[in-house]
């Protein structure tokens, strides 16, 4: 099986996974959401009875585990296979540059060889034929002609100078190619580096996806508690009220900068003490003067020893 096929394999299994926990998931959703609303139902006047939120938290974080998971071992195995890959494109990339190389100075060489043995060939005909026209000038001067002979000369001259130059061009040209072969692959790694990119841009982005669902899907449970915690504030001052109670709220002391931090416990300023009496107690209360219900009530204890005392 090729790269291709195997990466199409584990995709698709991968999807398929995924579809099978996400629809496993989106109908527990819609089941704990209907305990949710038949557990938002008051039993009786006085209690609002909030049983199920628990479950149904800890069933969808549990869940949202089990998603985290999966799309991490899949990134994992993502990554892996991508390193894998960039490494043997470097190994590549150095194996082509090598050959290029080679072949570069190959080309070199054979392009002197030959034309070193031009050369020589040219000057093992000038020297022949050097000789040949000096034992035939020895024998036929009247028929040799001195103008001729350097016209063939400065020709044979011009003969070899373009075909020197004609070599050096095809060195040149050679050397242009293999220059612009190494960009062709240099381009196509920088091809293949930015479709890695756009892949894993595309991870991400699906990942950040899946973050904003899940907050929303808090959010959303979020805000179906504050209505219950709502419903049932509301439930307690009508039953006060009915009832004919009062709340009362302990006098908190008035601290400064420097010692407010003593009345905070883990960052959360400590709320004062609220406390269920009767109007009547809370008029005797109020008439008691400041501080805590504790002074309050001693101040009380010590006026009827006081009335005690004068009695007896």
């Amino acid at each position: 099986m090729s790269d291709t096929d195997l990466k199409h394999s584990i995709s698709s299994e991968s999807v398929d996974s995924l579809a099978d926990i996400l629809n496993n998931l989106n109908s527990d959703d819609d089941e704990d959401h209907t305990d949710l609303n038949e557990n938002k139902v008051i039993s009786e006047p006085g209690q609002t009875k909030t049983e199920g939120n628990e479950p149904l938290i800890l069933n969808q974080d549990a869940s949202n585990n089990i998603i985290n998971q999966f799309l991490n071992h899949c990134n994992d195995d993502a990554e892996a296979r991508l390193l894998a890959r960039r490494q043997a494109r470097a190994e590549a990339r150095d194996i082509r540059m090598r050959e290029l190389e080679r072949q570069q100075k190959e080309q070199e060489e054979n392009a002197d060889r030959q034309y070193d043995m031009i050369e020589a060939t040219h000057r093992t005909t000038r020297t022949s034929g050097s000789r040949f026209l000096s034992s035939r000038r020895s024998s036929e001067d009247s028929l040799e002609d001195g103008g001729s002979i350097r016209e063939i000369r400065h020709e044979l001259k011009e003969m070899e100078e373009k075909f020197r130059k004609a070599m050096i061009a095809n060195a040149q040209l050679d050397n242009d190619k293999a220059s612009q072969t190494y960009q062709l692959e240099l381009l196509k790694d920088r091809l293949e580096e930015l479709e890695e990119e756009f892949s894993q841009l595309r991870r991400e982005h699906r990942d950040k996806c899946r973050e904003h669902d899940q907050l929303k899907r808090l959010e959303a449970r979020l805000k179906d508690d504050l209505a219950v915690t709502c419903a049932e504030l509301e439930e307690r001052d009508r039953l006060i009220a009915e009832k004919g109670l009062v709340i009362v709220v302990e006098d908190v002391p008035s601290y400064d900068d420097d010692s407010r931090e003593d009345v905070t416990v883990n960052g959360i300023c400590s709320t004062p003490r609220k406390t269920l009496v009767t109007a009547e107690n809370a008029q005797l209360l109020e008439n008691a003067g400041e501080g805590s219900l504790d002074v309050r009530l001693a101040r009380f204890a010590l006026e009827k020893k006081d009335l005690q005392d004068q009695i007896s």
